[in-house]
């Protein structure tokens, strides 16, 4: 018989045997018959797209492996040979499957569906495993083909999810081809449409269509075609009892495993009572607007009036006034000496309380003003507002030694006249209670309290009761007497509706005799802050 020499190299390509010598001249028909075959065999063997191992049916063990084994697994043909399946990781249950194949030589084969096998890089393959048995002349072999389905099993899990994702969405999801003709229908599109999957399958897309939308599907299957993707577009659809739905699609290319465009998928969204709702938010808004139209109309109506109340009382009333204080005046003077002690001391008093009627006049008319006037916002320099403010008070009260501390660089976003006579009431209040200590001291500056910064002012003069605390703000509340501390009561409620109309908040600690703080927020200071 001619001898053949098999590929032994590791590599993985497809090797065909060569004949060492030609054959000899004397080699019968048979001989050259059965050379053939064997050569057949070979290379069927060496070329094969499965894994194949061959057995002794004897003792198990691997008497030969194909390359396409050898590359699914990475070991070379040593690896294997000599060997039986359960020493090179076939099987994790070695008492079972030594018992299935002593079995198969009685059953001729043994199969299974769901098997793993690890590569030499630890990777994990999925494989369908097929054993038989047979007789190779005086010797009974066992040939196991191994096929690798990972890639095909994975797919088929993810088609799966596909379908279940599918199935399960709020949203109709159809398919169809570069005709229009329906190729899938989920059960959303089922409840959306009125349509049963069978009796849309394999009918065009048109049935959805009402007459006056004929004209986009073209257009859409043209753009698909070229692998275009409509995204969010909103149309009118049919349902099968003819009511139109208003919708919004989106609709991708289906494309086969060249990437050749084949199809599409459209996701279909009812938003009909999406747009009935914005249709009546719209309405709403309309009537908001004409409502806040009325409301401006009133409240200028009523800032007119209030105009008109503040001429008065600033003309009205302070005629009065002038008249009381000026013939308590020409009392004093004129009939002097006709008034007693106790008299005069009588029209003094008309004359104090007269001039602190207007007074109080002048700052509840500068109150109505501030809540009614217009604001302009500008970045401000809050350093030199409040170095403004204590020069001011210096000049008014030259005697006074007072220690005061402004922080620099302080910076805000907001009406600078507002916030001038907000800063002045506040320095201005600390000046005053601070006038019966020795050791006055003042500070304006910036605290951070709980993630928020605040402007404070903060002094070490009389101080208050924090029990009344919540009476500060009010107009014409005091917590001092006017013998122990002058004022009117107003400047604290100017502050807090400054603060408020720049949205902002204020508010105040104190200890009786241990001084008090203001503090005030402005919630664009931390944006100045990004800007510096």
């Amino acid at each position: 018989m001619v001898e053949i020499e098999l590929p032994t190299t590791e590599d993985t390509t497809t090797a065909v045997p060569t004949f060492k010598k030609d054959p000899p001249a004397h080699e019968t028909q048979v001989e050259r018959s059965l050379r053939a075959s064997e050569i057949r065999c070979r290379r069927l063997f060496e070329s094969a797209l499965d894994g194949i191992l061959v057995l002794d049916a004897k003792t198990f063990e691997i008497t030969d492996v194909n390359p396409c084994l050898r590359y699914l697994l990475g070991y070379p043909r040593k690896h294997f040979i000599g060997k039986m399946l359960w020493d090179i990781g076939f099987f994790d249950d070695q008492k079972a499957s030594k018992a299935a194949f002593r079995a198969l030589r009685k059953s001729g084969t043994l199969r299974y569906d769901d098997l793993s096998i690890e590569t030499s890089s630890g990777e994990l393959r999925e494989v369908e495993f097929v054993a038989t048995a047979y007789d190779a002349g005086e010797k009974g072999v066992i040939q196991c083909n191994i096929l690798d389905v990972t890639a095909s099993r994975q797919a088929t899990r993810s088609h799966i999810r596909l379908l279940a994702i599918e199935q399960a969405s709020e949203d109709a999801i159809v398919g169809k081809d570069l005709t229009g003709v329906i190729t899938s229908w989920n059960a959303a599109a089922e409840r959306m449409f009125g349509y049963l999957r069978e009796e849309v399958i394999g009918k065009s897309i048109s049935i959805l269509i009402p007459a006056a939308k004929e004209h986009e599907e073209p257009l859409f299957l043209s753009r698909i075609a070229v692998g275009h993707t409509i995204n969010h577009f909103e149309t009118v659809r049919l349902k099968q009892d003819g009511t139109e739905i208003d919708v919004s699609i989106t609709i991708t290319p289906i494309t086969d495993a060249n990437g050749k465009v084949i199809g599409a998928n459209k996701i279909a969204r009812d938003i009909t009572e999406l747009k009935k709702t914005m249709k009546e938010i719209r309405v709403l808004n309309s009537a908001l607007e004409n409502r806040v139209e009325e409301r401006t109309a009133e409240l200028n109506a009523v800032n007119k009036e209030l105009e008109a109340f503040s001429y008065s009382v600033s003309h009205d009333l302070r005629a009065p006034l002038r008249h009381i204080n000026g013939f308590s005046q020409a009392l004093l003077e004129d009939y002097s000496e006709q008034v007693d002690d106790v008299g005069k001391d009588y029209l003094n008093q008309i004359c104090d309380a007269s001039r602190e009627m207007a007074q109080l006049i002048d700052e509840v008319l500068e109150l109505a003003r501030i809540t009614r006037s217009e604001m302009l916002r500008e970045k401000l320099n809050m350093t030199e507002i409040a170095r403004s403010v204590v020069d001011q008070l210096s000049k008014i009260d030259p005697e006074r030694k007072v220690t005061v501390t402004i922080e620099d660089g302080l910076t805000a976003y907001g009406d600078k006249r507002l916030i001038g006579v907000a800063v002045g009431n506040l320095l201005g209040n600390a000046w005053k209670f601070t006038s019966h200590v020795k050791k006055a001291k003042i500070a304006f500056g910036v605290d951070v309290t709980e993630g928020t910064p605040e402007f404070f002012v903060r002094d070490n003069g009389a101080g208050f009761d924090m029990e009344y605390a919540e009476k500060l703000f009010g107009a014409f509340q005091r917590l001092h007497s006017t013998a122990e501390f002058e004022g009117s009561g107003i400047g604290l409620a100017t502050v807090q509706r400054i603060v408020h109309r720049h949205v902002g908040e204020v508010r105040a600690e104190a200890a009786v005799g241990k001084g008090a703080t203001f503090y005030f927020t402005l919630p664009v200071l931390k944006e100045t802050a990004n800007e510096e």
